[in-house]
């Protein structure tokens, strides 16, 4: 499922068109795949920050592989010149970067989001909603082009194909589920365009509970804006404190989430929503610095997951794992290789 997510990201964030199915390794990919595998330089890095918060500043070093960045913003520069130089428009994220430094971003053709349900689940996908207020505030330096396309590019890789390995994964173990979503799907005939796509209520469930069960992002990390005290326990988190959310342990909370190691889409299904309790889910974040890439994601997510499960059967082998162990040393989660049969529809 990664190199699917390599390609579609690639091209959706870069114009830029890879081909990881093909015999040839992508440059791409080899440099994705050091940001998501860290080395142990960068493992030992991360340990030091733990304990020392502000040593990447103090340095000027980066958890991020070396290599990898410079890989990277090799490529985003050459892009950008090749465009200035055709002066060329694309329709991808890093053209939506430069119309923005170039003050020419347009909002006007954005699809209507009105039948978009995902807040019920996600909370807010937009902090502001107030178009003056979402102009752009400051200048767009090329630092913030090559910034926001690496880290869109870094973030939405490993995640959604991760995702959608764990989705096929309880797919093939839930006959019944996959049934009824393929009958969902089915219905559009193949035409999964963002109109139809939200209309698709057990998908968006099945995705969700995925999320909760399977949250690539183990845990998330905030920084105290303000001195904070936490109810009548007497405790207070001074400003500029780093806090670490365990996002894990809380999806697998049984106070919230009823035999919660059991894959149970119905949770998210539009009539069960109101017996979510409020910041108790959260795959990609809460509140205005949530996941910058959320609703890419959740559209890249439910567009492969319609195709597929329209078009190919999923099953149990011999091969099959019965139950998922994390393993450990990962940023994000990891649960090693998983096997499971495909067959053709047709």
């Amino acid at each position: 499922m990664s190199n699917l997510t390599m390609d579609v990201i690639a091209l959706c964030a870069f114009g830029t068109k890879i081909d990881t199915y093909g015999e040839k390794r992508s440059d791409f990919l080899t440099y994705a795949q050091k940001i998501v595998n860290p080395s142990v330089r960068v493992w030992v890095l991360f340990l030091i920050v733990v304990q020392f918060p502000n040593f990447l500043k103090w340095t000027g070093l980066s958890l991020m592989d070396p290599g990898a960045c410079r890989f990277f913003q090799a490529a985003v520069r050459s892009i950008i010149s090749r465009r200035q130089a055709d002066q060329v428009k694309h329709n991808d994220y890093l053209q939506l970067m430069l119309n923005a430094q170039n003050k020419t971003l347009d909002t006007s053709d954005e699809p209507d989001i009105d039948g978009d349900k995902s807040e019920q689940i996600y909370g807010p996908i937009d902090a502001n909603k107030n178009p003056i207020a979402n102009k752009v505030k400051m200048d767009v330096t090329e630092v913030d082009v090559l910034a926001s396309s690496f880290i869109f590019f870094a973030a939405g890789y490993e995640t959604t194909g991760s995702l959608l390995t764990f989705l096929f994964y309880r797919l093939a173990l839930n006959e019944k589920c996959q049934r009824r979503l393929y009958e969902e799907v089915s219905r559009f005939d193949g035409d999964y365009s963002y109109e139809n796509l939200v209309k698709m209520t057990y998908l968006e469930a099945c995705i969700a509970e995925t999320l909760r069960l399977y949250n690539p992002l183990v845990f998330n990390e905030r920084i105290a804006a303000e001195d904070y005290k936490l109810g009548d326990t007497g405790i207070t988190i001074p400003k500029g404190t780093f806090v670490d959310i365990d996002v894990w342990s809380i999806h697998h909370n049984p106070e919230y989430y009823p035999n919660p190691d059991r894959w149970d889409p119905e949770r998210f299904m539009p009539e069960n929503r109101d017996q979510l309790v409020p910041y108790t889910y959260m795959p990609f974040g809460l509140g205005p610095r949530n996941c910058v890439g959320m609703r890419f994601a959740l559209m890249e997510a439910k567009t492969a997951a319609a195709h597929l499960v329209n078009k190919f059967e999923f099953s149990r082998t011999t091969d099959t794992p019965t139950e998922l162990k994390p393993q450990k040393m990962q940023f994000l989660l990891n649960c090693g290789e998983i096997k499971v049969g495909i067959k053709s529809r047709k």
